[in-house]
């Protein structure tokens, strides 16, 4: 038998937020991939026991430009 797992809110509201991000032009990476929402969202649920920071980058004019998602050690 073959289990769905129903996503979580927090993947919900991950995907979301990347969405809207990313419709807006905004490059998403985790590590130093270029992700779709979906793809970044997969990778870090996937690897849950790990913690990601997410560090946004600005251009010289203050526009966001790219998340970037990287694992850290706590």
């Amino acid at each position: 038998m073959i289990r769905i797992r129903k996503k979580s809110e927090l993947e919900k509201q991950l995907l979301k937020m990347l969405k809207f991000y990313h419709s807006d032009g905004v490059s998403i990476f985790v590590g130093d991939k270029p992700c779709t929402p979906k793809e970044a969202v997969k990778i870090m649920m996937v690897h849950a026991d790990m913690v990601f920071m997410g560090d946004y980058i600005m251009n010289n004019y203050g526009r966001l430009v790219q998340i970037r998602f990287n694992p850290v050690a706590v």
